[in-house]
Protein backbone atom coordinates (compact mmCIF):
# COMPACT_ATOMS: atom_id res chain seq x y z
CA UNK A 1 0.00 0.00 0.00
CA UNK A 2 2.80 2.84 1.11
CA UNK A 3 4.47 1.88 -2.45
CA UNK A 4 0.91 2.44 -4.40
CA UNK A 5 0.91 5.84 -2.71
CA UNK A 6 4.69 6.77 -2.96
CA UNK A 7 4.20 5.58 -6.43
CA UNK A 8 1.19 7.84 -6.79
CA UNK A 9 2.94 11.12 -5.28
CA UNK A 10 5.60 10.87 -7.85
CA UNK A 11 3.16 11.01 -10.71
CA UNK A 12 1.35 14.01 -8.65
CA UNK A 13 3.97 15.61 -7.37
CA UNK A 14 6.24 17.15 -10.26
CA UNK A 15 3.22 17.87 -12.49
CA UNK A 16 2.56 19.83 -9.87
CA UNK A 17 5.73 21.62 -9.43
CA UNK A 18 6.05 22.44 -12.65
CA UNK A 19 2.31 23.85 -13.00
CA UNK A 20 3.40 26.16 -10.26
CA UNK A 21 6.94 27.32 -11.77
CA UNK A 22 4.97 28.03 -14.94
CA UNK A 23 2.81 30.14 -13.38
CA UNK A 24 5.84 31.80 -11.17
CA UNK A 25 7.52 32.77 -13.89
CA UNK A 26 4.62 34.02 -15.94
CA UNK A 27 3.29 36.31 -12.88
CA UNK A 28 6.71 37.44 -12.55
CA UNK A 29 7.27 38.53 -16.18
CA UNK A 30 4.26 40.25 -16.64
CA UNK A 31 4.82 42.68 -13.09
CA UNK A 32 8.24 42.88 -14.49
CA UNK A 33 7.39 44.70 -17.52
CA UNK A 34 5.86 47.73 -15.07
CA UNK A 35 9.38 47.36 -12.26
CA UNK A 36 7.23 45.52 -9.58
CA UNK A 37 8.84 42.48 -8.45
CA UNK A 38 7.53 40.84 -5.63
CA UNK A 39 9.05 38.24 -3.40
CA UNK A 40 5.74 36.18 -2.56
CA UNK A 41 6.55 32.53 -3.08
CA UNK A 42 3.60 31.00 -2.04
CA UNK A 43 0.27 32.44 -3.87
CA UNK A 44 -2.66 30.11 -5.25
CA UNK A 45 -2.63 32.86 -8.13
CA UNK A 46 0.62 30.38 -9.69
CA UNK A 47 -1.28 27.52 -9.49
CA UNK A 48 -4.31 28.93 -11.81
CA UNK A 49 -1.51 31.33 -13.73
CA UNK A 50 0.24 28.24 -14.80
CA UNK A 51 -3.11 26.42 -16.47
CA UNK A 52 -2.50 28.55 -19.53
CA UNK A 53 1.30 28.26 -20.19
CA UNK A 54 1.22 24.69 -19.29
CA UNK A 55 -1.32 24.06 -22.41
CA UNK A 56 0.48 26.20 -24.71
CA UNK A 57 3.40 24.32 -23.85
CA UNK A 58 2.02 20.79 -23.90
CA UNK A 59 1.25 21.44 -27.57
CA UNK A 60 3.87 23.34 -28.85
CA UNK A 61 6.38 20.47 -27.26
CA UNK A 62 3.86 18.02 -28.91
CA UNK A 63 4.53 19.19 -32.23
CA UNK A 64 7.94 20.40 -32.27
CA UNK A 65 8.59 16.56 -31.01
CA UNK A 66 6.79 15.41 -33.99
CA UNK A 67 8.73 17.98 -36.19
CA UNK A 68 11.63 16.67 -35.01
CA UNK A 69 11.02 12.56 -35.62
CA UNK A 70 9.71 13.39 -39.23
CA UNK A 71 11.75 16.51 -40.27
CA UNK A 72 15.36 15.47 -38.97
CA UNK A 73 17.66 18.22 -40.12
CA UNK A 74 20.79 14.83 -40.88
CA UNK A 75 18.35 14.58 -44.02
CA UNK A 76 17.76 17.90 -45.17
CA UNK A 77 19.16 18.26 -48.99
CA UNK A 78 19.01 14.37 -49.28
CA UNK A 79 16.72 12.63 -51.81
CA UNK A 80 15.87 10.37 -48.98
CA UNK A 81 12.11 10.93 -47.41
CA UNK A 82 11.87 13.67 -49.61
CA UNK A 83 8.00 12.98 -49.84
CA UNK A 84 7.52 13.19 -46.02
CA UNK A 85 9.45 16.45 -45.62
CA UNK A 86 7.63 18.09 -48.24
CA UNK A 87 4.38 17.08 -46.56
CA UNK A 88 5.92 18.59 -43.21
CA UNK A 89 6.73 21.76 -45.11
CA UNK A 90 3.82 22.68 -46.04
CA UNK A 91 1.77 21.32 -42.90
CA UNK A 92 3.34 22.66 -40.24
CA UNK A 93 2.49 26.64 -40.81
CA UNK A 94 -1.20 25.83 -41.40
CA UNK A 95 -1.01 23.53 -38.45
CA UNK A 96 0.32 25.65 -36.16
CA UNK A 97 -1.92 28.14 -36.85
CA UNK A 98 -4.98 26.01 -36.64
CA UNK A 99 -4.23 25.62 -32.93
CA UNK A 100 -3.39 29.32 -32.35
CA UNK A 101 -7.10 29.81 -33.21
CA UNK A 102 -7.91 27.10 -30.86
CA UNK A 103 -5.60 28.54 -28.18
CA UNK A 104 -6.97 31.84 -28.84
CA UNK A 105 -10.47 30.95 -28.28
CA UNK A 106 -9.83 29.23 -24.80
CA UNK A 107 -7.28 31.96 -23.65
CA UNK A 108 -10.33 34.13 -24.42
CA UNK A 109 -13.25 32.28 -22.77
CA UNK A 110 -13.53 35.09 -19.73
CA UNK A 111 -14.04 37.93 -21.81
CA UNK A 112 -16.67 39.93 -20.66
CA UNK A 113 -19.41 40.17 -23.17
CA UNK A 114 -22.59 42.53 -22.36
CA UNK A 115 -26.07 40.52 -22.77
CA UNK A 116 -27.82 39.94 -26.06
CA UNK A 117 -31.19 41.01 -26.20
CA UNK A 118 -33.87 38.99 -26.03
CA UNK A 119 -34.82 39.78 -29.66
CA UNK A 120 -31.92 36.48 -30.85
CA UNK A 121 -34.85 34.42 -29.66
CA UNK A 122 -37.32 35.51 -32.19
CA UNK A 123 -38.23 33.39 -34.95
CA UNK A 124 -36.95 35.11 -38.36
CA UNK A 125 -36.89 33.48 -41.53
CA UNK A 126 -33.27 32.47 -43.22
CA UNK A 127 -34.79 33.04 -46.94
CA UNK A 128 -35.73 36.17 -46.55
CA UNK A 129 -39.09 37.33 -47.90
CA UNK A 130 -39.49 34.48 -50.43
CA UNK A 131 -39.02 32.29 -47.60
CA UNK A 132 -43.21 30.42 -47.81
CA UNK A 133 -42.42 27.73 -45.30
CA UNK A 134 -41.57 30.60 -42.45
CA UNK A 135 -44.69 32.43 -42.94
CA UNK A 136 -46.60 29.17 -42.24
CA UNK A 137 -44.89 28.40 -39.36
CA UNK A 138 -44.84 31.89 -37.77
CA UNK A 139 -48.93 32.09 -37.80
CA UNK A 140 -48.01 29.59 -34.95
CA UNK A 141 -48.79 31.43 -31.60
CA UNK A 142 -47.06 30.33 -28.32
CA UNK A 143 -46.76 33.16 -25.65
CA UNK A 144 -43.32 31.59 -24.10
CA UNK A 145 -40.20 33.27 -25.88
CA UNK A 146 -38.26 29.81 -25.25
CA UNK A 147 -41.19 27.11 -26.27
CA UNK A 148 -41.85 29.37 -29.40
CA UNK A 149 -38.23 29.44 -29.91
CA UNK A 150 -37.82 25.43 -30.12
CA UNK A 151 -40.73 24.42 -31.33
CA UNK A 152 -40.87 26.98 -34.47
CA UNK A 153 -36.99 26.00 -35.36
CA UNK A 154 -37.36 22.63 -34.85
CA UNK A 155 -40.71 22.65 -37.43
CA UNK A 156 -38.42 24.89 -39.75
CA UNK A 157 -35.38 22.51 -39.95
CA UNK A 158 -37.07 19.69 -39.61
CA UNK A 159 -39.23 20.79 -42.78
CA UNK A 160 -36.31 21.80 -45.19
CA UNK A 161 -34.22 18.72 -44.22
CA UNK A 162 -37.01 16.89 -44.86
CA UNK A 163 -37.12 18.72 -48.22
CA UNK A 164 -33.38 18.21 -48.93
CA UNK A 165 -33.24 14.40 -48.46
CA UNK A 166 -36.20 13.90 -50.86
CA UNK A 167 -35.04 16.22 -53.45
CA UNK A 168 -31.73 14.19 -53.13
CA UNK A 169 -33.17 10.64 -53.47
CA UNK A 170 -35.22 11.27 -56.29
CA UNK A 171 -31.79 12.85 -57.86
CA UNK A 172 -30.44 9.72 -57.15
CA UNK A 173 -32.97 7.32 -58.42
CA UNK A 174 -32.81 9.54 -61.67
CA UNK A 175 -29.61 9.48 -62.38
CA UNK A 176 -29.30 5.62 -61.48
CA UNK A 177 -32.00 4.97 -63.73
CA UNK A 178 -30.70 6.83 -66.82
CA UNK A 179 -27.05 5.88 -66.31
CA UNK A 180 -27.36 2.27 -65.38
CA UNK A 181 -25.86 -0.23 -67.98
CA UNK A 182 -28.88 -2.45 -68.46
CA UNK A 183 -30.97 0.85 -69.37
CA UNK A 184 -28.77 1.44 -71.93
CA UNK A 185 -28.39 -2.09 -73.54
CA UNK A 186 -24.87 -2.54 -72.14
CA UNK A 187 -23.43 -5.82 -71.16
CA UNK A 188 -22.08 -6.15 -67.95
CA UNK A 189 -18.58 -6.77 -68.01
CA UNK A 190 -16.68 -8.49 -65.33
CA UNK A 191 -12.73 -7.31 -65.28
CA UNK A 192 -11.14 -10.46 -64.22
CA UNK A 193 -7.77 -9.30 -64.73
CA UNK A 194 -5.03 -9.69 -62.11
CA UNK A 195 -4.47 -6.70 -59.88
CA UNK A 196 -1.02 -4.33 -60.69
CA UNK A 197 1.61 -5.24 -58.26
CA UNK A 198 1.77 -1.85 -56.52
CA UNK A 199 5.16 -0.53 -56.38
CA UNK A 200 6.38 1.79 -54.30
CA UNK A 201 5.61 5.31 -55.09
CA UNK A 202 9.38 7.05 -55.88
CA UNK A 203 9.89 10.93 -56.35
CA UNK A 204 12.13 10.62 -59.10
CA UNK A 205 13.83 14.10 -58.55
CA UNK A 206 17.00 15.06 -59.17
CA UNK A 207 19.21 15.47 -56.32
CA UNK A 208 19.97 19.51 -57.02
CA UNK A 209 16.05 20.02 -57.54
CA UNK A 210 15.56 18.21 -54.26
CA UNK A 211 18.08 21.10 -52.87
CA UNK A 212 16.91 24.08 -54.17
CA UNK A 213 13.35 22.09 -52.77
CA UNK A 214 14.87 21.78 -49.03
CA UNK A 215 16.57 25.27 -49.09
CA UNK A 216 13.31 27.41 -50.32
CA UNK A 217 11.23 25.31 -47.72
CA UNK A 218 13.71 25.97 -44.63
CA UNK A 219 14.34 29.54 -45.86
CA UNK A 220 10.58 30.64 -45.50
CA UNK A 221 10.36 29.09 -41.75
CA UNK A 222 13.14 30.99 -40.96
CA UNK A 223 11.87 33.89 -42.23
CA UNK A 224 8.51 33.44 -40.66
CA UNK A 225 10.47 32.65 -37.27
CA UNK A 226 12.32 35.79 -38.17
CA UNK A 227 9.05 37.79 -38.42
CA UNK A 228 7.61 35.71 -35.06
CA UNK A 229 9.81 36.85 -33.34
CA UNK A 230 10.23 40.74 -34.05
CA UNK A 231 6.52 40.68 -33.70
CA UNK A 232 6.26 39.44 -30.29
CA UNK A 233 8.84 41.95 -29.60
CA UNK A 234 6.30 44.65 -30.87
CA UNK A 235 3.28 43.11 -28.78
CA UNK A 236 5.49 43.27 -25.54
CA UNK A 237 3.04 44.75 -22.70
CA UNK A 238 4.28 47.55 -21.26
CA UNK A 239 2.43 50.87 -20.83
CA UNK A 240 1.98 52.11 -23.96
CA UNK A 241 -0.56 48.91 -24.18
CA UNK A 242 -3.16 50.64 -22.26
CA UNK A 243 -3.22 53.43 -25.22
CA UNK A 244 -3.69 50.44 -28.14
CA UNK A 245 -5.87 47.93 -26.50
CA UNK A 246 -5.78 45.18 -23.92
CA UNK A 247 -7.36 42.04 -26.41
CA UNK A 248 -6.23 39.08 -27.12
CA UNK A 249 -6.33 37.96 -31.04
CA UNK A 250 -4.99 35.19 -32.37
CA UNK A 251 -2.52 36.66 -34.80
CA UNK A 252 -0.17 37.26 -31.09
CA UNK A 253 -0.79 33.55 -30.43
CA UNK A 254 0.60 32.04 -33.40
CA UNK A 255 3.92 34.10 -33.54
CA UNK A 256 4.34 33.25 -29.80
CA UNK A 257 3.02 29.32 -30.42
CA UNK A 258 5.36 29.00 -33.99
CA UNK A 259 8.52 30.63 -32.25
CA UNK A 260 8.46 28.71 -29.74
CA UNK A 261 8.06 25.56 -31.57
CA UNK A 262 10.74 26.88 -34.04
CA UNK A 263 13.17 27.18 -31.02
CA UNK A 264 12.35 23.56 -29.11
CA UNK A 265 12.78 21.80 -32.74
CA UNK A 266 15.81 23.83 -33.33
CA UNK A 267 17.29 22.95 -29.67
CA UNK A 268 16.38 19.02 -30.59
CA UNK A 269 18.57 19.04 -33.26
CA UNK A 270 21.25 20.71 -32.07
CA UNK A 271 21.86 18.64 -28.48
CA UNK A 272 20.07 15.25 -30.58
CA UNK A 273 17.97 13.83 -28.53
CA UNK A 274 17.82 10.08 -29.29
CA UNK A 275 14.35 10.03 -30.83
CA UNK A 276 13.03 6.79 -29.29
CA UNK A 277 14.61 6.32 -25.62
CA UNK A 278 14.03 9.76 -24.65
CA UNK A 279 10.00 9.03 -25.54
CA UNK A 280 9.85 5.60 -23.73
CA UNK A 281 11.67 7.05 -20.53
CA UNK A 282 9.62 9.96 -20.36
CA UNK A 283 6.45 7.58 -20.84
CA UNK A 284 7.04 4.90 -18.09
CA UNK A 285 9.07 7.13 -15.56
CA UNK A 286 9.82 10.46 -15.44
CA UNK A 287 12.28 10.04 -12.80
CA UNK A 288 14.99 8.02 -15.01
CA UNK A 289 18.27 9.82 -16.16
CA UNK A 290 16.79 9.67 -19.89
CA UNK A 291 13.87 12.27 -17.94
CA UNK A 292 15.64 14.32 -16.31
CA UNK A 293 18.38 15.09 -19.26
CA UNK A 294 15.58 16.03 -21.28
CA UNK A 295 14.13 18.35 -19.21
CA UNK A 296 17.55 19.71 -18.14
CA UNK A 297 18.11 20.42 -21.75
CA UNK A 298 14.85 21.81 -22.66
CA UNK A 299 15.22 24.09 -20.06
CA UNK A 300 16.56 27.03 -21.46
CA UNK A 301 14.22 27.62 -24.57
CA UNK A 302 11.15 26.48 -22.11
CA UNK A 303 11.95 29.38 -20.00
CA UNK A 304 11.98 31.94 -22.84
CA UNK A 305 9.03 30.66 -24.20
CA UNK A 306 7.32 31.43 -20.54
CA UNK A 307 9.04 34.72 -20.04
CA UNK A 308 7.79 35.78 -24.04
CA UNK A 309 4.40 34.17 -22.59
CA UNK A 310 3.82 36.36 -19.53
CA UNK A 311 5.46 39.47 -21.45
CA UNK A 312 2.71 39.11 -24.04
CA UNK A 313 -0.08 36.93 -23.82
CA UNK A 314 -0.95 36.43 -20.15
CA UNK A 315 -1.56 40.04 -19.93
CA UNK A 316 -4.25 40.10 -22.35
CA UNK A 317 -5.82 36.75 -21.23
CA UNK A 318 -9.08 37.99 -18.99
CA UNK A 319 -8.20 38.25 -15.36
CA UNK A 320 -11.75 35.79 -14.65
CA UNK A 321 -10.53 32.60 -15.49
CA UNK A 322 -6.96 33.25 -14.46
CA UNK A 323 -5.18 35.66 -16.60
CA UNK A 324 -3.93 38.96 -15.91
CA UNK A 325 -5.19 41.70 -18.02
CA UNK A 326 -5.66 44.53 -16.04
CA UNK A 327 -9.14 45.73 -14.83
CA UNK A 328 -9.99 49.14 -14.88
CA UNK A 329 -10.57 50.13 -10.97
CA UNK A 330 -10.92 53.18 -8.89
CA UNK A 331 -9.55 52.74 -4.93
CA UNK A 332 -10.67 54.26 -1.81
CA UNK A 333 -7.74 54.64 0.63
CA UNK A 334 -8.63 55.24 4.39
CA UNK A 335 -6.73 58.31 4.78
CA UNK A 336 -8.17 61.66 3.55
CA UNK A 337 -5.26 61.70 1.34
CA UNK A 338 -6.02 61.42 -2.80
CA UNK A 339 -2.93 59.63 -4.58
CA UNK A 340 -5.08 59.71 -7.66
CA UNK A 341 -5.55 63.06 -9.90
CA UNK A 342 -8.92 63.80 -11.40
CA UNK A 343 -8.97 61.93 -14.63
CA UNK A 344 -6.69 59.31 -14.36
CA UNK A 345 -7.48 56.08 -14.75
CA UNK A 346 -6.20 53.02 -12.53
CA UNK A 347 -5.63 49.78 -13.54
CA UNK A 348 -5.39 46.81 -11.30
CA UNK A 349 -2.62 44.30 -12.88
CA UNK A 350 -1.78 41.97 -9.96
CA UNK A 351 -1.76 41.75 -5.98
CA UNK A 352 0.51 39.99 -3.82
CA UNK A 353 -0.16 39.14 0.61
CA UNK A 354 0.84 42.62 1.28
CA UNK A 355 0.13 44.80 -1.29
CA UNK A 356 -1.73 45.49 -5.00
CA UNK A 357 -0.30 46.55 -7.81
CA UNK A 358 -2.36 49.29 -10.27
CA UNK A 359 -1.26 51.25 -13.34
CA UNK A 360 -1.96 54.59 -13.47
CA UNK A 361 -2.67 56.39 -16.78
CA UNK A 362 -3.00 60.18 -17.64
CA UNK A 363 -0.41 61.88 -19.27
CA UNK A 364 2.42 60.38 -17.77
CA UNK A 365 1.70 56.33 -16.71
CA UNK A 366 2.90 54.95 -13.99
CA UNK A 367 3.01 51.66 -11.70
CA UNK A 368 2.36 52.24 -8.03
CA UNK A 369 2.78 49.61 -5.00
CA UNK A 370 -0.62 50.22 -2.77
CA UNK A 371 -0.15 48.38 0.99
CA UNK A 372 -3.61 46.83 1.21
CA UNK A 373 -3.46 47.82 4.86
CA UNK A 374 -4.28 51.70 3.42
CA UNK A 375 -7.02 50.54 1.42
CA UNK A 376 -10.57 51.00 2.27
CA UNK A 377 -12.32 49.36 -0.84
CA UNK A 378 -11.71 48.74 -4.76
CA UNK A 379 -14.17 49.04 -6.62
CA UNK A 380 -14.50 47.37 -10.38
CA UNK A 381 -15.87 48.93 -13.54
CA UNK A 382 -17.38 47.04 -16.37
CA UNK A 383 -15.02 46.69 -19.09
Amino acid sequence: MFEKIKEISKVLILPGVILYGFGFVVVTSHLARFGIISFDVISSRFIIAGIYPLIGLSLVFSLAWTAYKTLPASEFFENKNFRSRLNSYLLLPPFIYTMSLILSQLFDLGRYSAPTDLKVLYFKPWLGKFDFIARVIDKINIKTVSYSFLLKYFIYIFTYVFIFITVAAVAMWLWKKFKSPSSMGDKISVDVSPEPVKREEKLGLAPWRVFVSDWFFISALITLFIYSFLRLRTELFDFNSFRYGTNLNSNLVFVWFYSSVFSIYVFLNIVRFPKEKITQAIVKDLYTPNAQYAFQQLLIPVLTSLFLFGATIFPRIPFSTGGGQPREVRIQTKSDINIFNKGDKVFLIGESNQFVFVVVTNKDAKALQINKDAILYIETKKN
